[in-house]
């Protein structure tokens, strides 16, 4: 990734990164191990309903991961911040961030907007 990474923290373990060369590292016809837990079966799916070649699917997945790979505070601080970046105000960043947890692959626990304000102001 590039310095627009919206993880900048996180981009020196970008997908590309942590997977490794796939194009050397996998043999022709079998899938190229992701080393951040994306299943095979994953990457084939993917690459089946994407019309991806395999090699490709499992960067896309490895890079999908490593996105929702934050925690719920990373997140919080992260996204406060973006939001702080684009002149929203904290009350409406409050209620934006509730929504966006609820709404992740792997729901964050629900925070009150105190417990909001305390993971980014401490």
């Amino acid at each position: 990734m590039s310095a627009e990474c919206p993880h900048i923290a996180k981009c020196n373990n970008s997908a590309r990164n942590r997977a490794g060369n796939l194009a050397e590292s996998a043999e022709e016809g079998k899938i190229a191990p992701v080393n951040d837990g994306g299943s095979a079966e994953l990457v084939r799916h993917v690459a089946m309903s994407t019309g991806l070649p395999e090699r490709v699917a499992a960067r896309v997945v490895a890079d999908i991961v490593g996105y929702f790979d934050e925690t719920a505070e990373e997140f919080v601080r992260r996204r406060h911040g973006e939001l702080q970046a684009r002149q929203v105000r904290n009350a409406e960043i409050w209620r934006l961030l509730a929504s966006e947890l609820a709404r992740r692959p792997v729901a964050a626990p629900r925070f009150t907007e105190r417990q909001l304000r305390r993971i980014v102001y401490g």
